[in-house]
């Protein structure tokens, strides 16, 4: 009675490995990127799905060249990606990917670069207050006005302080928006300077 199951066992263990390589042979598994050239070309590429997993891979890899990659494409590309290559740059959170943020900050009209660096600090909140607070502090105007409209949106307790700085900045163009922006989240009626 043993050798039944034993040999149904090995029977079904063939016939299964019979099986495998003809469906994989069908329908294979895409390599993942290993060179630059392969990581922009999924990057730029028609698979959008192949696009968010080099952006993750990239993410993982936390290189320069990853994050030279990744900013390069949330600031100039104009395909899906671009958010979840800002946002994976927020994690990154080096001196090399926020100089991708502040790039995109200086943006007086609203672009679209400028437009998904301030979603992608609004969607990670809290965790972007220590850039918002290095951007407050800017030496460019339009820096610092264009994060006072992100901090606005965030509208917790410690967005509050940063945009209560901002009252003692520099420029009265600042100073108005911070009033404005402390105004909008209904946190103190403050007359403008």
């Amino acid at each position: 009675m043993k050798l039944v199951p034993t040999f149904c066992i090995l029977f079904f263990s063939l016939c299964f490995a019979a099986c495998v390589p003809a469906v994989g042979s069908v329908s294979p598994l895409p390599t993942a990127p290993t060179t630059l050239a392969e990581y922009r070309a999924a990057l730029y590429g028609s698979d959008d799905a192949a696009r968010l997993a080099a952006i993750a891979q990239l993410e993982q890899a936390r290189s320069p060249e990853a994050v030279t990659l990744l900013g390069i494409f949330f600031t100039e590309s104009k395909v899906t990606g671009r958010l979840e290559a800002a946002s994976a740059l927020l994690r990154i959170n080096t001196s090399q990917a926020k100089h991708y943020f502040r790039t995109a900050m200086t943006d007086a009209k609203l672009t679209a670069r400028r437009q998904v660096a301030m979603q992608a600090l609004e969607a990670n909140g809290e965790a972007s207050y220590p850039l918002l607070e290095e951007l407050l502090r800017d030496a460019d105007e339009t820096v610092r006005l264009n994060t006072i409209q992100v901090i606005r949106f965030i509208g917790t307790a410690q967005a509050r302080t940063l945009l209560e700085s901002a009252l003692h900045d520099a420029s009265p163009a600042v100073r108005q928006a911070a009033v404005a922006a402390l105004q909008g989240m209904s946190v103190v009626n403050t007359p403008p300077p």
